[in-house]
């Protein structure tokens, strides 16, 4: 179907197959990070390495400012990988500062081909989940300053 001819249910119908490919993904992208940290363990590489860590914030400095979406998936990549809370305050304030007032968030664009102009757009129920994803850990545990002190 052209998309010229495309209706609004069509284009939902688009939407949600998007967000399919798009959680695929992330699962994907998440099994990738579970093997690496695997894979740090059994040869007593270091979890967290902090050159890793500037060059991911880097990166996602050069970009735009990202969308919840973004945001909420660069926190949970680096919850996963042991950072400390510093990197990820911004993230999980640009995650709070936009949560709805009945507790969701809304759709979110997830760029992918900046320089084709390409973006995948999260519905409000994925964005929602991956925002919560993210801002869990940081409700749940102490300060890494207090879980040294223990």
């Amino acid at each position: 179907m052209a998309e010229s001819s495309m209706d609004i249910a069509d284009w939902r119908k688009k939407i949600d197959e998007l967000d399919r490919k798009l959680a695929a993904l992330l699962n994907e992208r998440a099994a990738a990070a579970v093997e690496i940290g695997r894979l740090k363990r059994n040869t007593s590489l270091p979890i967290y390495e902090p050159e890793r860590e500037r060059e991911v914030l880097d990166l996602m400095a050069r970009g735009s400012v990202p969308s919840v979406l973004e945001a909420a998936l660069a926190c949970t990549a680096l919850a996963a990988c042991g950072a400390d809370d510093g990197p990820r305050r911004p993230l999980l304030e640009r995650i709070r500062s936009s949560q709805q007032p009945d507790g969701g968030w809304s759709a979110a664009a997830l760029s992918w081909g900046m320089e084709h102009g390409r973006f995948w757009y999260g519905s409000r129920e994925l964005t929602t989940a991956f925002c919560l994803e993210a801002i869990a850990p940081a409700e749940r545990e102490p300060p890494r300053s207090e879980q040294d002190a223990s």
